[in-house]
């Protein structure tokens, strides 16, 4: 009896365990895959997609950057087709409407630092203290404030009626993006009948492609690439047969002229330096350090070469040393969100990835928060250096804020640990001898970007 009741205490306690990993999957995967998709109810995250994308509602990052391709299209779509039935364009408009009304309402909202609001928590907060907040001014500014505030209302109602039959869960949302997809196939193909096989073959592409794009991809905006070139080839192949006359000419043209020019100033945005934060940020329109490290330029203060440690330099003062320091020996490596990865000998064999602290955290709470003891635990595995971003917060778009509260976790652990010593970082922080690296101070005066931990 008592060798059941432990198997059975033991079978409780696996369990137990298996549903605590679990949990822990979902929460990391919450955390890092559907940021780029939204914490809206279903199926708005569907819904304002085009909208997140072109304006960055969820991810506020150059490298999701598309400016504004994605909404460029809908004009575009309201002016094909409904000349002859002004009823099918009528019936778009209205639909487009809704669409950025729901877009608008969900996305990111002018305040002092373009935080985004949660409908739910917050809905008090808005209504009292949203004009107060907001900077005001400017008759742009007031236009905008009075459209989102207007967005803001309007929408309550639709995401409360959607709550009731959608929630959180795919079970309502994926029958419907079948259904619409078999029904935009078919008007596809009902629109596309009479146009050459080029241009069905291009649009019924793109339609598939937009379809596994939504239903597979989370809104990762680079997995849906395809379908902007899908959609530009398909404009041109419509509109190469026509006859370049009048309206046709005159679309044919404007839009290649925006084409050239969004990819002329797209291309311009990608090699400058406006996101080298310094007191160069924005003057010139090259990236100084890759120029003279692409070219091999000479150095006129020692009349070397400008090397790779020297763009290193540039970027992350402090880091180069610390990575001869790491890559002299073959110990463990603890990388917390950062891109050092790459600059590591060996990286796959003695590097580790905790990029939203998951793992971290359940060492935290295994051992009560006793930072010394912690560090004892990963020396004991092996780790001899710990790597952490010092943004990692930033990604964090959970309306419980749950990475950056595990950031805080990290950040408290390190706090006067007698375990660890800090041998790299590029924040500037106001100490007894004035402005110097540091990472804790009363007063910091630049945030910096990494941090790199010794374990004694």
């Amino acid at each position: 009896m008592l060798l059941c009741t432990t198997n059975s205490w033991s079978q409780v306690n696996a369990d137990k365990k298996s549903k605590t990993e679990i949990d822990r999957e979902r929460q990391l995967i919450r955390e890092e895959i559907q940021r780029y998709f939204g914490y809206e109810t279903l199926p708005i995250r569907y819904l304002s997609l085009p909208y997140d994308a072109s304006v960055n509602s969820n991810i506020e990052s150059y490298y999701v950057e598309i400016g504004f391709l994605l909404l460029m299209f809908v004009p575009i779509v309201l002016m094909l087709g409904f000349r002859k039935k002004p009823v099918y364009g009528i019936i778009i408009m209205i639909l487009t409407v809704l669409l950025a009304l729901i877009s608008t309402a969900n996305g990111t909202l002018i305040k002092n630092k373009l935080s985004r609001i949660s409908l739910i928590e917050d809905a008090d907060w808005f209504s009292n203290n949203f004009e107060k907040e907001t900077v005001l001014g400017a008759p742009v500014d007031n236009i905008i404030v009075s459209i989102y505030k207007a967005s803001y209302n309007l929408y309550q109602p639709i995401d409360r009626f959607l709550l009731k039959f959608s929630g959180n869960f795919d079970h309502i949302t994926y029958p419907f993006l079948l259904l619409f997809f078999l029904l935009g196939s078919f008007l596809l193909d009902k629109y596309l009948k009479n146009k050459r096989e080029l241009v069905q073959i291009i649009g019924m592409s793109a339609l598939v492609f937009a379809f596994l794009w939504l239903v597979f991809s989370a809104g990762i905006i680079w997995y849906g690439y395809l379908i902007i070139s899908l959609l530009f080839l398909f404009l041109f192949a419509y509109f190469s047969k026509n006859s370049k006359k009048g309206i046709v000419q005159f679309f044919n043209y404007t839009f290649i002229s925006i084409v050239i020019i969004w990819l002329g100033a797209t291309l311009t945005l990608r090699i400058s330096n406006i996101y080298q934060i310094d007191q160069s940020a924005g003057v010139h329109i090259f990236d100084a350090p890759i120029v003279k490290y692409q070219i091999g330029a000479i150095e006129p203060t020692n009349g070397k070469r400008f090397t790779q440690e020297n763009l290193i330099q540039n970027y992350f003062p402090g880091l180069d040393q610390a990575l001869k320091g790491i890559n002299k020996n073959d110990n463990l490596v603890y990388s917390i969100g950062t891109m050092f990865p790459y600059f590591i000998k060996k990286n796959n064999q003695r590097l580790f990835n905790d990029n939203l602290l998951a793992l971290f955290q359940v060492i935290l709470n295994k051992y009560d928060n006793d930072k010394v003891t912690v560090t004892k635990v990963l020396k004991a595995y092996g780790f001899r250096y710990i790597l952490v971003n010092l943004k990692l917060y930033r990604v964090d778009k959970t309306p419980e804020k749950s990475v950056q509260q595990k950031y805080k976790n990290f950040m408290n652990y390190a706090y006067k640990n007698p375990e660890l010593s800090l041998i790299a970082t590029d924040r500037i922080v106001k100490g007894e001898r004035g402005l110097e690296y540091g990472l804790f101070s009363n007063e910091i005066k630049s945030e910096g970007s990494y941090a790199i931990f010794k374990i004694k």
